[in-house]
Protein backbone atom coordinates (compact mmCIF):
# COMPACT_ATOMS: atom_id res chain seq x y z
CA UNK A 1 0.00 0.00 0.00
CA UNK A 2 2.79 2.73 0.79
CA UNK A 3 4.27 1.23 -2.42
CA UNK A 4 1.27 2.47 -4.31
CA UNK A 5 0.51 5.90 -2.47
CA UNK A 6 4.30 6.92 -3.39
CA UNK A 7 3.37 6.05 -7.25
CA UNK A 8 0.37 7.54 -7.15
CA UNK A 9 2.17 10.32 -5.25
CA UNK A 10 4.98 10.74 -7.81
CA UNK A 11 2.69 10.27 -10.44
CA UNK A 12 0.42 13.53 -9.39
CA UNK A 13 3.10 15.65 -9.02
CA UNK A 14 4.58 14.81 -12.46
CA UNK A 15 1.45 16.06 -13.60
CA UNK A 16 1.30 19.59 -11.88
CA UNK A 17 4.54 20.21 -12.79
CA UNK A 18 3.52 19.43 -16.35
CA UNK A 19 0.40 21.47 -16.28
CA UNK A 20 2.60 24.35 -14.57
CA UNK A 21 5.00 23.47 -17.34
CA UNK A 22 2.07 24.42 -20.24
CA UNK A 23 0.91 27.17 -18.34
CA UNK A 24 4.54 28.58 -18.46
CA UNK A 25 4.75 28.18 -22.08
CA UNK A 26 2.33 30.77 -22.57
CA UNK A 27 4.15 33.73 -23.62
CA UNK A 28 2.11 35.74 -25.67
CA UNK A 29 -1.02 36.15 -27.26
CA UNK A 30 -1.61 37.27 -30.97
CA UNK A 31 -4.79 38.66 -32.11
CA UNK A 32 -5.41 38.96 -35.81
CA UNK A 33 -6.11 41.40 -37.41
CA UNK A 34 -4.75 44.25 -35.01
CA UNK A 35 -6.73 46.96 -36.88
CA UNK A 36 -10.25 46.39 -38.20
CA UNK A 37 -12.20 48.92 -39.72
CA UNK A 38 -16.56 47.80 -39.59
CA UNK A 39 -18.08 49.94 -42.85
CA UNK A 40 -21.39 50.70 -41.10
CA UNK A 41 -23.55 49.07 -38.13
CA UNK A 42 -25.49 46.39 -40.19
CA UNK A 43 -22.54 43.77 -40.36
CA UNK A 44 -20.86 42.22 -37.58
CA UNK A 45 -16.56 40.60 -37.99
CA UNK A 46 -14.52 38.53 -36.47
CA UNK A 47 -11.28 38.80 -34.50
CA UNK A 48 -9.37 35.75 -34.12
CA UNK A 49 -6.77 34.90 -31.08
CA UNK A 50 -3.44 32.46 -30.91
CA UNK A 51 -1.54 31.69 -27.77
CA UNK A 52 1.81 31.20 -28.25
CA UNK A 53 4.72 29.82 -26.62
CA UNK A 54 8.07 31.94 -26.05
CA UNK A 55 9.38 30.23 -29.62
CA UNK A 56 6.62 32.11 -31.07
CA UNK A 57 4.85 28.48 -32.11
CA UNK A 58 1.25 28.13 -31.37
CA UNK A 59 0.10 26.42 -28.40
CA UNK A 60 -2.03 22.86 -29.20
CA UNK A 61 -4.90 23.93 -26.39
CA UNK A 62 -6.34 27.59 -26.08
CA UNK A 63 -6.01 29.18 -22.52
CA UNK A 64 -9.58 30.12 -21.83
CA UNK A 65 -9.91 33.91 -22.87
CA UNK A 66 -11.51 36.78 -21.74
CA UNK A 67 -12.64 39.51 -24.34
CA UNK A 68 -13.14 43.49 -23.71
CA UNK A 69 -13.86 46.42 -25.00
CA UNK A 70 -12.36 49.79 -24.13
CA UNK A 71 -15.83 51.51 -25.20
CA UNK A 72 -18.82 49.11 -25.91
CA UNK A 73 -20.76 52.52 -27.11
CA UNK A 74 -19.01 51.98 -30.56
CA UNK A 75 -18.39 48.43 -30.58
CA UNK A 76 -19.32 45.25 -28.48
CA UNK A 77 -17.40 42.17 -28.08
CA UNK A 78 -18.69 38.25 -27.08
CA UNK A 79 -16.50 36.16 -25.67
CA UNK A 80 -15.29 34.30 -29.11
CA UNK A 81 -14.08 37.42 -30.83
CA UNK A 82 -17.22 38.50 -32.42
CA UNK A 83 -17.87 42.29 -33.01
CA UNK A 84 -20.78 43.56 -33.09
CA UNK A 85 -20.30 47.39 -33.97
CA UNK A 86 -22.93 50.05 -31.88
CA UNK A 87 -22.46 53.57 -33.42
CA UNK A 88 -19.51 55.78 -35.85
CA UNK A 89 -16.06 55.78 -33.33
CA UNK A 90 -13.14 53.96 -32.25
CA UNK A 91 -12.59 51.66 -29.69
CA UNK A 92 -9.53 49.16 -28.47
CA UNK A 93 -10.77 45.15 -28.29
CA UNK A 94 -8.74 43.71 -25.50
CA UNK A 95 -7.98 39.89 -25.39
CA UNK A 96 -6.49 38.39 -21.79
CA UNK A 97 -5.63 35.15 -20.17
CA UNK A 98 -4.45 35.73 -16.98
CA UNK A 99 -1.88 38.30 -16.66
CA UNK A 100 -1.21 37.70 -20.70
CA UNK A 101 -3.15 40.30 -23.11
CA UNK A 102 -3.08 41.64 -26.60
CA UNK A 103 -5.35 44.15 -27.96
CA UNK A 104 -7.12 45.34 -31.56
CA UNK A 105 -8.16 48.43 -32.80
CA UNK A 106 -11.32 48.61 -34.03
CA UNK A 107 -13.23 51.18 -35.83
CA UNK A 108 -16.67 51.44 -36.97
CA UNK A 109 -17.09 54.19 -39.86
CA UNK A 110 -20.45 55.51 -41.03
CA UNK A 111 -20.57 54.19 -44.18
CA UNK A 112 -23.07 51.99 -45.16
CA UNK A 113 -22.86 51.72 -49.14
CA UNK A 114 -20.58 52.80 -51.87
CA UNK A 115 -22.42 53.84 -55.38
CA UNK A 116 -20.49 54.02 -58.51
CA UNK A 117 -21.43 56.48 -61.92
CA UNK A 118 -22.27 56.37 -64.14
CA UNK A 119 -23.50 52.04 -63.86
CA UNK A 120 -22.69 51.66 -67.79
CA UNK A 121 -19.68 53.55 -69.30
CA UNK A 122 -18.82 53.42 -73.33
CA UNK A 123 -15.40 54.19 -73.94
CA UNK A 124 -15.80 55.49 -77.56
CA UNK A 125 -12.12 55.92 -79.80
CA UNK A 126 -8.64 55.03 -80.00
CA UNK A 127 -6.87 52.92 -77.58
CA UNK A 128 -6.17 54.41 -74.54
CA UNK A 129 -9.77 56.84 -74.22
CA UNK A 130 -10.47 57.49 -70.77
CA UNK A 131 -13.79 58.46 -69.16
CA UNK A 132 -13.30 58.89 -65.18
CA UNK A 133 -16.00 56.70 -63.34
CA UNK A 134 -17.56 58.54 -59.69
CA UNK A 135 -17.06 56.56 -56.19
CA UNK A 136 -19.64 58.11 -53.93
CA UNK A 137 -20.63 56.83 -50.41
CA UNK A 138 -24.22 57.36 -48.23
CA UNK A 139 -24.14 56.96 -44.87
CA UNK A 140 -26.33 55.19 -42.47
CA UNK A 141 -29.32 58.36 -42.52
CA UNK A 142 -28.71 57.80 -46.71
CA UNK A 143 -26.58 61.39 -46.49
CA UNK A 144 -23.48 61.87 -48.41
CA UNK A 145 -20.06 60.23 -46.42
CA UNK A 146 -16.87 60.43 -47.30
CA UNK A 147 -15.05 57.74 -48.68
CA UNK A 148 -11.71 55.81 -47.89
CA UNK A 149 -8.96 54.82 -50.44
CA UNK A 150 -10.25 52.26 -52.90
CA UNK A 151 -9.96 49.56 -54.41
CA UNK A 152 -10.01 49.07 -58.07
CA UNK A 153 -10.82 45.89 -59.71
CA UNK A 154 -11.59 45.31 -64.08
CA UNK A 155 -12.78 41.82 -64.58
CA UNK A 156 -11.17 41.47 -67.97
CA UNK A 157 -7.45 43.25 -67.84
CA UNK A 158 -7.18 43.05 -71.30
CA UNK A 159 -10.31 45.42 -71.96
CA UNK A 160 -9.12 48.30 -69.75
CA UNK A 161 -7.20 49.70 -66.86
CA UNK A 162 -8.09 51.58 -63.65
CA UNK A 163 -5.73 54.42 -62.32
CA UNK A 164 -6.22 54.83 -58.49
CA UNK A 165 -8.74 58.24 -58.91
CA UNK A 166 -11.46 56.08 -60.74
CA UNK A 167 -9.98 57.01 -64.57
CA UNK A 168 -11.04 53.82 -67.01
CA UNK A 169 -8.57 53.81 -70.14
CA UNK A 170 -9.60 51.72 -72.94
CA UNK A 171 -6.75 48.62 -74.27
CA UNK A 172 -9.06 46.50 -76.52
CA UNK A 173 -12.72 46.35 -77.94
CA UNK A 174 -15.29 44.21 -75.64
CA UNK A 175 -16.80 43.95 -72.45
CA UNK A 176 -15.69 44.09 -68.98
CA UNK A 177 -16.98 44.80 -65.20
CA UNK A 178 -14.71 47.83 -63.02
CA UNK A 179 -15.39 46.69 -59.06
CA UNK A 180 -14.98 49.23 -56.65
CA UNK A 181 -14.60 47.63 -52.65
CA UNK A 182 -13.91 49.05 -49.78
CA UNK A 183 -14.10 46.77 -47.03
CA UNK A 184 -16.99 44.99 -47.53
CA UNK A 185 -18.55 47.23 -49.48
CA UNK A 186 -18.84 46.80 -53.55
CA UNK A 187 -20.19 49.12 -56.20
CA UNK A 188 -19.96 47.47 -59.54
CA UNK A 189 -20.20 49.57 -63.33
CA UNK A 190 -20.51 47.82 -66.56
CA UNK A 191 -17.50 48.59 -69.00
CA UNK A 192 -17.75 48.39 -72.94
CA UNK A 193 -14.43 49.78 -74.79
CA UNK A 194 -15.67 50.53 -78.90
CA UNK A 195 -12.33 51.09 -80.47
CA UNK A 196 -13.32 54.05 -83.61
CA UNK A 197 -12.68 57.12 -85.07
CA UNK A 198 -14.28 60.24 -83.52
CA UNK A 199 -14.74 63.02 -85.99
CA UNK A 200 -15.90 65.75 -83.73
CA UNK A 201 -17.38 66.27 -80.31
CA UNK A 202 -20.31 68.87 -78.92
CA UNK A 203 -20.57 69.71 -75.33
CA UNK A 204 -23.89 71.57 -74.45
CA UNK A 205 -24.95 73.44 -73.03
CA UNK A 206 -22.13 75.78 -74.45
CA UNK A 207 -22.96 78.60 -71.67
CA UNK A 208 -24.15 77.77 -68.39
CA UNK A 209 -24.87 80.02 -65.31
CA UNK A 210 -25.05 78.48 -61.76
CA UNK A 211 -25.81 79.63 -58.26
CA UNK A 212 -23.08 78.39 -55.41
CA UNK A 213 -24.36 74.93 -54.81
CA UNK A 214 -26.63 74.95 -57.51
CA UNK A 215 -26.08 71.69 -60.19
CA UNK A 216 -26.72 71.11 -63.78
CA UNK A 217 -25.97 68.48 -65.94
CA UNK A 218 -23.95 68.95 -69.29
CA UNK A 219 -24.15 66.33 -72.48
CA UNK A 220 -21.69 65.35 -74.44
CA UNK A 221 -22.35 64.14 -77.80
CA UNK A 222 -19.78 62.22 -80.35
CA UNK A 223 -19.92 61.85 -83.69
CA UNK A 224 -18.33 59.21 -86.02
CA UNK A 225 -16.65 59.86 -89.61
CA UNK A 226 -20.00 59.80 -90.86
CA UNK A 227 -21.46 62.51 -89.08
CA UNK A 228 -23.61 60.30 -86.90
CA UNK A 229 -23.83 60.40 -83.16
CA UNK A 230 -22.45 57.92 -81.31
CA UNK A 231 -24.51 56.37 -78.11
CA UNK A 232 -23.96 56.43 -74.96
CA UNK A 233 -20.35 57.76 -75.54
CA UNK A 234 -18.62 58.51 -72.46
CA UNK A 235 -16.23 61.38 -71.93
CA UNK A 236 -13.39 62.48 -69.83
CA UNK A 237 -14.57 66.11 -68.16
CA UNK A 238 -11.98 68.09 -66.45
CA UNK A 239 -13.01 71.71 -64.69
CA UNK A 240 -10.42 74.35 -65.09
CA UNK A 241 -11.33 75.74 -62.03
CA UNK A 242 -12.13 73.28 -59.61
CA UNK A 243 -12.04 75.59 -56.67
CA UNK A 244 -14.88 77.60 -58.78
CA UNK A 245 -16.88 73.97 -60.38
CA UNK A 246 -17.30 70.28 -59.58
CA UNK A 247 -17.79 68.30 -62.46
CA UNK A 248 -18.49 64.24 -62.20
CA UNK A 249 -17.91 62.08 -64.77
CA UNK A 250 -21.89 61.83 -65.78
CA UNK A 251 -21.55 65.32 -66.65
CA UNK A 252 -23.17 66.60 -63.21
CA UNK A 253 -21.32 69.88 -62.52
CA UNK A 254 -21.71 71.83 -58.82
CA UNK A 255 -21.25 75.82 -58.49
CA UNK A 256 -18.60 75.88 -55.22
CA UNK A 257 -17.79 79.75 -55.51
CA UNK A 258 -18.36 82.51 -57.75
CA UNK A 259 -16.24 82.74 -60.40
CA UNK A 260 -15.88 81.07 -63.91
CA UNK A 261 -14.79 77.97 -65.07
CA UNK A 262 -14.11 76.01 -68.76
CA UNK A 263 -15.12 72.47 -68.45
CA UNK A 264 -13.29 70.54 -71.08
CA UNK A 265 -14.76 67.13 -72.47
CA UNK A 266 -12.91 64.50 -73.97
CA UNK A 267 -13.32 61.64 -76.55
CA UNK A 268 -10.66 59.90 -77.64
CA UNK A 269 -8.56 62.92 -78.96
CA UNK A 270 -11.34 65.18 -79.52
CA UNK A 271 -12.09 68.00 -77.20
CA UNK A 272 -15.17 70.50 -76.75
CA UNK A 273 -15.81 73.35 -74.32
CA UNK A 274 -18.31 75.08 -71.87
CA UNK A 275 -18.36 77.84 -69.89
CA UNK A 276 -19.54 77.89 -66.60
CA UNK A 277 -20.32 80.98 -64.50
CA UNK A 278 -21.22 80.77 -61.48
CA UNK A 279 -22.49 83.79 -59.11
Amino acid sequence: MAHRRTVRAIATGLGLIALAGCRARIATLDVTPRRLAIYGTEQSKELTVRALDGKGSPLPEMPPIVWTSSDPRVAEVSGNGHIVPKAPGKTVVTAQSGKITASATVEVVDLSRIELVPALLRLVGPRGTTAKLELSGRNAQNKPAPVPPVAWLVRDAKVASIAADGTVASLAAGKTLVTARVGDLVAESELEVDLRSVSRIELRPETAILHVGESQKLTVTAYDENGLPIPNAGAQLVAGSPDVVKVLGDGTITGLSAGTSVVTATVGERHAQATILVD
